[in-house]
């Protein structure tokens, strides 16, 4: 249990930070809509939004109804129902302190986290890619990846391990597991920015669940 606390305390928020809550790319584009306290409750006094109906097509508010919107679409969904709530990201953000209880909270969040991120990468392999859009095979089987991979950083988190002899081989494993999520966060961005590309060029509106503008012509927010 000291070990795994000692493990668990240095790398919790190098992990969350660097790796599974990185914005989407459509988030940053709407830090404006945003207070700086770090809230989700729109800034209602210096908002500005468009009072025309939104164009339709690449980024817009909503796009004509294709097989590759429904598919894009659908990766939006699964994505929202088996990442992290924002009850997990507040319990795995929160500084541990070597206390018992919330290394046990942190361990539990953890393990639902991976096992959620298991499922949604396995699920993404699964989904069947538009003939006419063969580039989102590619992005496809990139994004279950992240996923597999984010997860198997968390099951080795908590996967109980034989106690480091020095101080020199606890930081090694230490280090092993932030060489591993650096290269995640990388990835992650890349992903990020192969997203929005593909929305282009495939015509394909924004993510609701993480814009802002979308969520405020819909007249509704997502809730978790």
């Amino acid at each position: 249990m000291a070990i795994r606390t000692q493990l668990t305390s240095k790398l919790a928020m190098s992990l969350i930070a660097s790796a599974l809550f990185i914005p989407s790319a459509n988030a940053q584009q709407n830090h404006q809509f945003f207070d700086g306290a770090g809230t989700d409750k729109p800034k209602q006094a210096s908002v500005q939004f468009p009072k025309e109906k939104p164009v339709q097509g690449a980024l817009a508010i909503c796009s004509p109804k294709t097989p590759i919107v429904t598919w894009f679409e659908k990766m939006d969904d699964m994505e929202y129902t088996l990442g992290a709530t924002q009850a997990d990201k507040a319990l795995l953000d929160r500084p541990l302190e070597e206390k018992a209880d919330r290394v046990q909270q942190w361990t539990e969040t953890a393990s639902k986290v991976a096992r959620n991120y298991r499922l949604l990468a396995t699920t993404i392999s699964s989904t069947d890619v538009p003939s006419t859009a063969p580039l989102l095979t590619q992005y496809r089987g990139l994004k279950a990846d992240w996923y597999k991979d984010t997860a198997g950083i968390y099951e080795d988190l908590i996967r109980p391990r034989k106690a480091a002899r020095t101080r020199d081989e606890l930081e090694t494993q230490i280090n092993g597991i932030q060489h591993r999520v650096a290269g995640l966060a990388a990835e992650r961005k890349q992903l990020l920015t192969m997203d929005t590309d593909l929305r282009k060029q495939y015509n394909v509106h924004l993510n609701f669940y993480t814009n802002a503008l979308q969520q405020y012509v819909k007249g509704k927010t997502p809730t978790r």
